[in-house]
């Protein structure tokens, strides 16, 4: 071979190298970037990703409200939430339990009061160093794996009967909705606290309000928020 040639197959190898090196760059870069919202962020990181969905770990604080009682437990909260349940036999002869089980009356729940609270909440660094923090709007939000600090059956009244209990109906906000089909088993009681303290994920997006950073539901879509349970509590 020519030296020119062995030259020429030289700088061709090089070039080759130098392109694929560059072209993995390339994708190792955009994967990041495609990525970074699903790694989960301090509070103090997420402050300056203002117009981004990111997911934010921390622990929870009193907001500009500052600490609130859960309606139905009265447990000391910055979140709370509740649900009531309307268990009963449905009756055999209606839908689909007519072509079931024959003349068997299948039990069923109708969920007839739902409530969570909007007011907003913070959210500080899990360590103590780190004393940004931000504000979460969890209007509407999506919560998943938060503590259940209450849940109570209760029989369904009798005329002139008290039954322990009923004054959690009282406590209930919002209407009680739904039909009331069947006969009534019992109502089942359920409430969600988030609580100083406590370890979570939220996911959302950044957004300024007041000049304040405030994590909130994307357009269009739902903020989701999660409890944290650290691993030595999963043992």
């Amino acid at each position: 071979m020519r030296a020119w040639e062995a030259e020429t197959v030289t700088g061709l190898g090089i070039a080759l190298v130098v392109l694929v090196a560059t072209g993995l760059l390339v994708l190792l870069w955009r994967s990041r970037r495609a990525n970074s919202g699903s790694a989960a962020l301090s509070p103090s990181e997420a402050r300056s990703r203002v117009g981004e969905r990111v997911t934010v770990r921390g622990r929870a604080t009193v907001g500009t409200c500052g600490v609130q009682a859960s309606g139905l437990a009265g447990v000391e909260c910055v979140w709370h939430g509740h649900e009531v349940l309307r268990h009963y036999w449905a009756s055999p002869t209606e839908g689909a339990d007519a072509a079931a089980s024959g003349p068997e009356r299948a039990r069923r729940a109708d969920s007839i009061a739902e409530y969570a609270a909007e007011t907003d909440f913070g959210l500080t660094a899990e360590t103590p160093d780190d004393a940004a923090g931000m504000l979460v709007d969890p209007t509407g939000a999506e919560v998943s794996q938060v503590r259940l600090c209450l849940r109570r059956v209760v029989g369904p009244s009798q005329p002139g009967a008290r039954v322990a209990g009923d004054d959690l109906l009282n406590r209930v906000r919002g209407q009680i909705i739904g039909v009331f089909r069947g006969e009534t088993i019992e109502f089942e009681y359920r409430e969600w606290a988030v609580c100083p303290g406590d370890l979570l994920e939220v996911h959302g997006q950044v957004v300024l309000r007041d000049g304040r950073a405030v994590l909130a539901a994307p357009d269009g879509q739902k903020l989701h928020i999660a409890h944290v349970v650290p691993a030595e509590a999963r043992n």
